[in-house]
């Protein structure tokens, strides 16, 4: 015989679990007596399942030792039947005690584990728990850690999408600097009450006026700041600034191949056709 195939065949495990039959567990059990390895592997596999029911065991309620007490008291009285004999009164009763079988201490768990009682298949029902909860709680911290990536993948194609507006801002600015056709006009406060400084890029070659307005304070919702280029000393409406953007920078509504000056007013809601010069924010000579 193998006896080596033998305890690695599961059999072994199956006798401690109380899962085999009447005819295996007999098998097992002279086979053990037969050879020291089987019985040295049998008792090794029944220490490891005993120290794991007695780690994951739980604490019996403390009321459960008087109860069981109690039970014991109530079923140990010994029963006393009266049976009449004859017909007559003056028949005399006999009393026949009737003996009730007598109560065994309960037993520990090694003399559990030597008298057949499957106290692994509870180790074996633990165990399955154990590993359930085990489970839950992996799965569980997954779907986390994967919430968790999807958040930072968010946050990553958000900071993707910023800095993509910024370089091509920077790009623009670039173009800007580097186009011979394009005149950089800084348009300095004239207004104590609006200390900024705004840059405006003019292409001389097609007419287009772009404005950093960022600096620009907020107004009230009736107003709204308007863009003038002078010519000759004239000022001619360049359009007004929009109450609300995305884009940085701006782009003038009307355009103009010739100019002295830029300036930016504060007017009425959709702007005039003259320039209010109490409101004259800031303007800046092309040089």
């Amino acid at each position: 015989m193998d006896i080596h195939n033998y305890i690695t065949s599961g059999i072994l495990e199956e006798y401690v679990l109380g899962g085999v039959s009447d005819q295996e567990r007999r098998e097992v059990e002279c086979m053990s007596h037969i050879y020291p390895e089987i019985r040295e592997a049998l008792n090794m596999l029944e220490s490891q399942m005993e120290q794991f029911a007695r780690a994951y065991a739980q604490k019996a309620p403390d009321t459960m030792r008087s109860r069981i007490l109690d039970e014991v008291r109530k079923n140990n009285q010994n029963p006393v039947m009266t049976l009449v004999a004859g017909d007559t009164a003056s028949a005399k009763k006999k009393e026949i005690e009737v003996e009730s079988p007598s109560v065994q201490p309960v037993k520990e768990i090694g003399d559990i584990k030597k008298s057949g009682t499957p106290v692994w298949a509870i180790a074996a029902a633990i165990a399955a728990l154990v590993v359930a909860a085990w489970q839950f709680v992996e799965n569980n911290n997954k779907d986390k850690e994967l919430q968790a990536l999807r958040f930072e993948q968010d946050s990553i194609r958000s900071v993707q999408s910023e800095l993509e507006i910024q370089v091509a801002e920077l790009s623009f600015n670039l173009d800007e600097v580097y186009d011979p056709a394009i005149r950089k006009v800084l348009l300095n406060a004239v207004n104590e009450n609006f200390p900024i400084q705004l840059a405006l890029f003019w292409n001389t070659e097609n007419g287009q006026v772009r404005l950093d307005a960022s600096a620009l304070p907020e107004l009230p919702t009736d107003k709204q700041y308007q863009l003038w280029v002078l010519q000759d000393g004239v000022p001619v409406d360049m359009g007004v600034l929009p109450k609300t953007s995305e884009d940085r920078i701006l782009l003038a509504q009307k355009t103009t191949i010739s100019g002295d000056a830029f300036a930016i007013t504060i007017e009425p809601l959709g702007g005039q056709a003259s320039p209010s010069l109490d409101q004259l924010v800031v303007m800046g000579n092309i040089g």
